[in-house]
This record gives structure tokens, C-alpha cells and sequence, in this order.
């Protein structure tokens, strides 16, 4: 069992966080990547008391469930990433600004249930906004979309209620 883990330094010849890796390490806070990490696992850090990670620029994947429920405060997500998995970063209480310069779709309930995310930048490289992506994120008031969304599923009806500005580029009115 890894409850007592702190901080964990993952060495420069890893390439890889597989499944379950820190899964429920409720202790954990500080994971320091110095590898080329270009993958991570579903339920990777599910439940991890893990604040903040620099996600490397060599990072192609995020797996299901890879963050869900962990005590992640802010996430930066690189233009590397090709693919998210569902629920990738949902029920993350504590999460309170997006960044996601991903060249990919955010999946169903990406983000959902993240109550005090409040921030939420997207990049130009994103292409659709699965469903339910935000649901329940009800802090976040407004949200900019990029002119590069070719697709956006159903928005749940418990984000639009509270959401102020739903701010489109140009481009995707037309």
C-alpha cells in the first residue's frame, strides 16, 4: 500500500506511469517527472493526494480515469497529448484552473464534477467538447471555445445554469 508516500521523484529512463500506478496514495503531494514520460495510465493517480504535476511536453496520452478524484489544484495539459481518456480529470474537488493545449477531443465527463474550477482555458489544438465534459463544474461562469471545435456534445443543462458568457471564436459561428 502506498497511504504513507509523500513525494515520489520518477526516474529519467521511465517512459511510462502504468495503470493503478498511485491509485488511492491519499498521502501523496509532490510527484516530480524527470523522464520523457509519454504515457499515463488509467486510474493512474485515481484518488491521489497529488497537487500539482508538470506534465511533460513528450506526454501523448492520458489514460481513463488517469486523475479522477485527486487533489490536483491546477493542470497544465501540453500540445503533445493525442488522446484523453474519459473522466480523465473528473471529481477533482480541488481543481481550480485548466489549461489544455491538447490536439485532441476532452472526452465525455473530461472534467465533470469538479465544483470549484473556475478557470478554464482551451487551446486552439482541441476539437470537441465531449458530453457532460464540464458537467457540474459549477464555479465556472464562462468559457471560451477555439475556432479549432469541429464537435460539442450535449451541454449538460446543470453547467448552463450557472455559466454567464459562452464565448464562440468567429470562425465557429460560421
Amino acid at each position: 500500500s502506498c497511504k504513507a508516500l509523500k513525494q515520489i521523484e520518477l526516474p529519467a529512463s521511465l517512459t511510462e506511469i502504468g495503470a493503478y500506478s498511485f491509485n488511492g496514495c491519499v498521502a501523496l503531494e509532490k510527484v516530480s517527472v524527470l523522464g520523457r514520460i509519454t504515457s499515463i495510465g488509467s486510474n493512474a493517480f485515481d484518488g491521489a493526494g497529488v497537487k500539482h504535476i508538470v506534465l511533460p511536453d513528450s506526454l501523448t496520452s492520458i489514460g481513463y480515469r488517469a486523475f479522477a478524484g485527486s487533489s490536483l489544484e491546477t493542470i497544465t495539459i501540453p500540445s503533445s497529448v493525442t488522446s484523453i481518456g474519459t473522466q480523465a480529470f473528473a471529481y477533482c474537488k480541488n481543481l481550480k484552473s485548466l489549461v489544455c493545449n491538447a490536439d485532441c477531443a476532452l472526452p465525455q465527463y473530461a472534467f465533470s464534477d469538479c465544483g470549484v474550477l473556475s478557470e478554464v482555458k482551451l487551446g486552439n489544438k482541441v476539437t470537441a467538447l465531449g458530453y457532460g465534459a464540464f458537467q457540474s463544474c459549477k464555479a465556472l461562469k464562462q468559457i471560451e471555445l477555439p475556432a479549432s471545435l469541429t464537435e460539442i456534445g450535449l451541454i449538460h443543462s446543470m453547467v448552463a445554469l450557472h455559466w454567464k458568457k459562452f464565448l464562440c471564436s468567429e470562425e465557429l459561428h460560421q
